[in-house]
This record gives C-alpha cells, structure tokens and sequence, in this order.
C-alpha cells in the first residue's frame, strides 16, 4: 500500500511516471486512491478509540497540508521534419493521449492554435508551416505536463538565380559561355544540373550529361535552335529542394545559299548569258555577294563591286575562263550568317589563227607555191580549218573554198587572176565554234602583153631590112626587150 500510494500522492510533481502508464490499469489507480484515502483514518481510528475531537483534528492536518494530485500520462511528440518553400508544411502529433484531457501546441514554448481534446488514442495537430521547435503540454484534471520529445520543422528555401542571355549564332558556331547574372540561393547545400530542349523554353527539357556546374559552355558544332536552363538543388536535413532559372534561347540563324545556274562557253570577248537562281533562304533578312575568280571554283575569289542581286550579268567581252558563285547572308539579331552558292564556269574558248606565209606573184596561168605555216593555229577546243579566197582585196569579197579544210592549201595551177587567201581557223569547246581569221596572202599575176611588130619584108640578098615597127609590150611590172630570129621557120 505505500508503494501504491507513493505513486499517486506527491507534493513535488503531479506527473506519473511514464512505467506506471503502461503497467497499471485504471481500475487498480482506482483501488490504490481508495486504500490511501481511508488507510490512514482506519489506523487513527484504531489507535485513538472513539476520540472524534482527534479525528477530526487528524482530519483537518492532513487537509491543510496535503494537496492530493492525480498525475497526467506523457506521450511522445511526433513529426515534424524539412520541407521545401512553398510546400504544406509538415505534421506534428502525439502517439497517445487521454480521453477528457486537453494537448496544447507550442512553438518555440509559445502557444499556438487552440488546444484540442485528447480522444484515448494518437493526436494531429495537423501541417505547421512555421519553423522552430514544437512541443505539447497535457492537461488532464487540471494537472498538466510536458509531453515527452520535441519535434523541429526546417523550411529549405532555394531560389534558382537568373543565367545570361539569350545568343543568336550562326549555324555550326560556339555560343558563348552562360554567365550567372543573379546567384542561386538556398538554406542547405546548392548543386546544379543544366538541361535543355529544342521544343521551346516549356517542354521537352532533358538533363545535359555532365553539367552539373554553376555556369555552362555549350560545345561547339551547335545545329538546331536550342533552349537551355538551370535546375539548383538545396538539400537540407538530406531534403531535396529544386528551382528552375529563367529559360535562354540559343538562336541558329540557320541559311542556305540556293543556287545558281549554270556553266557556260562563250568565245573569245563574248558575252554570257544572265545566271538565273534559286533564292537563299534564311531566319534573318537575306543580301547577296557575287564574286569572281580566274583561278579555280576553290580560290582566288574576290567580290564583285556593285554586284549585290540575286542574279548577276557578266559584262560583254570576258576574255579569260572565270568562275563565279554567289554568297548569301542572312542576318538575325545582328548577327550575318552566310553561306556559298555552287560555282558556275564560264569558259572563254579562245582561239588564235596562226598565220600563213607568204605573198606571191605569178605569170599567167603560172601554179603558185603551197602555202606554208608559219604559227600554228591554237584553241581551247578541236581545231578545223576553212581556206577562203577573194579576188578583189585582203578585206572583201571572201568565200570559202571548196574542200579546202585541211591546215595548209595548194592552190591548183592555172591562176590567171591575182587573188588574196586566207585561213579560218575554229575551235569547238562544249558544242560552241570559235573561229579566228589568218593574215591575208596575195598571190598577184603579173599580167604581160607582148605588143606587136610589122612588119614582113622581103629584100635582095645582101640587102638591109627596114627598121621593124611595134605596138609597145605592156605588163604588170617593168617590161624588158629581147628580140630573137630563126632561119628554120617561125
């Protein structure tokens, strides 16, 4: 019975132990009250007999000096934990409590809230959002008490920062390095993971291997339009905690050259054809670049001044093959991307005649010599030759030859008309002819007449002829004399 009552009757603590919570039931708590209560008056009454007076003395000692309190049962406080900025909050309860008894949540040793009842059973004090530390103070029968444990709530707060800035590059090219125009913040430990997303700055992001840094570099060879951003972590309490930054868009200023067309011969100061095209295409706004070279369709490429369309018109009297392309430039932001067309060749076929030798002159009906060559005819293609001929001078009055193809000519004996040649020679590169006409040669007749002289005479023998008489010879030179006889006959 003292054991009993040792446990109920204290005038230092109102608290029952937490091993008599669960060793004893209500029925014996109600026993042990009992027995405490009237043990005492049973014992005064057996010592003292019937002396009321000392009873009632006995009575009223233990009523001034003794405060009777019933102690309250301490439950453990549960929940509580890290969560993330923005989130509910995190629970907070006691594993047991007493019917007819009232818990008190405090923070930080403040009340907050209402108290609410005890039920027999596990409280909840629901989601607190504040961080600190929570308590519970019991109240049952007016004794109260401290549950047992206490439970902290930590907020991880991250903000993501803000990365810099939006690129528009070329095709291919290097953006630059993101910079960090604001610093990511957050209550625990900060790491990072970069992704990125060719859909648009909402959807489609993935994780970008290995890019786990504060800041990030884009590699080089970049193709496609891309958008990029920063996912910090703050981990606190092993709780991890995310914000994403803003989104920065990568810009291709992405072009293509379209085309030109098309090769082409021409001869020797001709004058080519215009270059149809088909137009660029590109993000930006597109401006054209012609530009020539004597050299090859890979070098010495050099612009055309003031040749900016998107067709081009070679001037007339090109005289040396060239090659040409067109460079296209978009430019978005800024920024002029430019790529190059395909080449077109313009081919000169040039041709030189040669030169044939040389004048001559011939009697009447005489066979001229066979023109020789004295500088062989050249071309950019397969040479053939046409001879020509004219009887009035070295400028008019040309016709071909019949049969006369070959890179010589002899003329046929017989001439009996001064007459002036020459040779056409062409080249024939891609289909296209190219001819070239030879110096003139002159083959002259020296045209003589004999003139007369009268004439017959018959005399003695021994005897003087009379001076024969003449019409005077004529001829195309300087006429000379000689004058003959026979005795045979004429």
């Amino acid at each position: 019975m003292k054991d009993c009552c040792s446990h109920i009757f204290s005038t230092e603590s109102a608290t029952l132990s937490h091993d008599l919570k669960h060793s004893i039931n209500r029925l014996w708590v109600s026993t042990c009250l009992l027995l405490c209560l009237t043990a005492p008056l049973f014992l005064q009454a057996q010592h003292l007999g019937n002396n009321n007076k000392r009873l009632d003395s006995l009575h009223k000692a233990r009523s001034a000096s003794s405060v009777l309190r019933v102690s309250t049962i301490v439950y453990n406080v549960t929940g509580g934990g890290t969560y993330c900025t923005g989130g509910s909050g995190m629970p907070v309860g006691l594993d047991g409590s007493e019917a007819g008894g009232s818990y008190q949540l405090q923070l930080n040793g403040v009340d907050i809230g209402a108290p609410i009842a005890g039920t027999g059973s596990a409280l909840s004090f629901g989601n607190q959002t504040a961080a600190g530390t929570y308590t519970v103070v019991g109240t049952v029968a007016g004794v109260s008490a401290t549950m047992a444990g206490n439970v902290a709530i930590a907020i991880n707060d991250v903000t993501p920062g803000v990365i810099a800035t939006n690129q528009t590059i070329c095709s291919g090219g290097d953006p630059a390095a993101f910079t960090i125009a604001t610093a990511a913040t957050g209550s625990g430990t900060l790491s990072y993971q970069w992704q990125s997303s060719t859909n648009d700055c909402s959807t489609g992001f993935t994780d970008i291997s290995g890019a786990t840094s504060a800041t990030y570099d884009v590699p080089g060879g970049l193709a496609t339009t891309t958008y990029y951003r920063r996912i910090a972590t703050s981990t606190l309490n092993g709780v991890p905690c995310t914000a994403t930054s803003n989104c920065v868009t990568v810009t291709i200023n992405n072009i293509s050259a379209g085309s030109i067309n098309s090769d082409q011969t021409i001869c020797n100061g001709g004058d080519p054809n215009v270059f149809t095209s088909t137009d660029a295409t590109g993000l930006g706004t597109i401006s054209y670049q012609w530009q020539s070279s004597t050299t090859n369709c890979t070098t010495g490429f050099a612009d055309i001044s003031g040749a900016t369309s998107a067709t081009y018109d070679v001037p007339a009297a090109l005289a040396a093959t060239t090659y040409y392309r067109r460079i296209a430039t978009s430019t978005l932001n800024g920024v002029p991307c430019s790529a190059t067309s395909n080449c077109v060749t313009v081919t000169v076929n040039a041709v030189t005649a040669g030169t044939i030798g040389s004048d001559q002159t011939i009697c009447n009906g005489g066979d001229p010599a066979a023109f020789t060559i004295t500088t062989a005819a050249t071309g950019s293609g397969s040479i053939t030759y046409q001879w020509q001929s004219s009887t009035t001078d070295c400028t008019n009055g040309f016709a071909n030859i019949s049969g006369a193809t070959g890179a010589t000519y002899d003329i046929p004996g017989g001439l009996a008309t001064t007459t002036y040649y020459r040779r056409i020679a062409t080249s024939t590169l891609n289909g296209v002819p190219c001819s070239a006409t030879s110096n003139c040669v002159t083959v002259t007749i020296n045209n003589a007449t004999a003139g007369t002289i009268g004439s017959d005479q018959t005399i003695c023998s021994g005897s003087d002829p009379s001076a024969f008489t003449s019409v005077v010879a004529t001829g195309s030179g300087t006429i000379s004399y000689q004058w003959q006889s026979s005795t045979t006959n004429c």
